[in-house]
């Protein structure tokens, strides 16, 4: 998908602003919002991680862009909890209005088994990594495909067509395009760096771009000097190991 979510690359929208006052969460209402995130997707099992960036990139872009983080959050929520028929939303509205006028409070409850039954998911997410065989290995150099796919993808729009090296093969992981949309695929994954001056031009700062990228998003490059040289500079400054790890 092409949409507002995917701002990597795009001119327009300044830097990005670094300052962390090392707070999580700045009012209580934005970590309930990701408490219910987290629950229904690794306690009650709902829905999947991807089902719910689906619903973040249906958010309108003009509100995705004017919201707090939390608020695009929350929207997701519900739109992914009306899609599966846990609410509808009528009652979603109405509770919202009786709430909001002071006639109900926000209930309260605690499940021990539901807490550590979300615990034990999000500790244990090495168990997804599924044994595949992979076609590339550590050092080829791939050139990512240029795919406008119209649901949900894990291909940032910025790296279409741009050559880099494979650092590591990660194992088989859910192919989140297909996982967005209930659908099981699984695929290599692999990390692979690219040179940033190759990616962002002149403005870049020198360094290189390492990310994840599932086989399907990738493919050999053309057979050319110039993807060759490309390869080869980022080669010298690929490192020997990489602990990123897919999200």
């Amino acid at each position: 998908m092409n949409g507002i979510h995917d701002v990597g690359g795009m001119h327009g929208f300044g830097a990005v602003d670094t300052d962390d006052d090392g707070e999580l969460f700045h009012e209580r209402w934005e970590a309930l919002a990701f408490a219910m995130q987290v629950v229904t997707i690794h306690g009650a099992e709902l829905y999947n991680l991807h089902e719910f960036r689906r619903a973040r990139e249906q958010v309108d872009p003009a509100e995705y862009l004017s919201s707090a983080y939390y608020d695009n959050w929350l929207a997701a929520v519900e739109k992914i909890l009306i899609e599966k028929g846990v609410v509808t939303d009528a009652e979603l509205r109405e509770r919202v209005a009786a709430v909001k006028h002071g006639g109900e409070s926000t209930p309260e409850s605690s499940d021990p088994a539901l807490t550590e039954r979300t615990l034990q998911r999000i500790h244990n997410r090495d168990a997804s990594v599924v044994a595949v065989d992979p076609r590339f290995e550590p050092g080829d150099a791939v050139v990512v495909r240029n795919q406008h796919p119209e649901g949900h993808t894990r291909g940032p729009g910025y790296l279409r067509r741009c050559v880099g090296v494979v650092d590591a093969v990660r194992g088989g992981f859910e192919l989140p395009d297909a996982s967005a949309h209930g659908e099981k695929r699984v695929e290599p994954l692999y990390g692979v760096t690219f040179d940033a001056e190759d990616v962002w031009g002149d403005s870049s700062d020198g360094t290189a771009i390492h990310i994840d990228l599932w086989e399907s998003y990738i493919a050999d490059p053309e057979a050319s000097a110039a993807n060759a040289a490309r390869a080869e500079k980022v080669n010298e400054t690929r490192p020997e190991t990489d602990d990123t790890r897919a999200n």
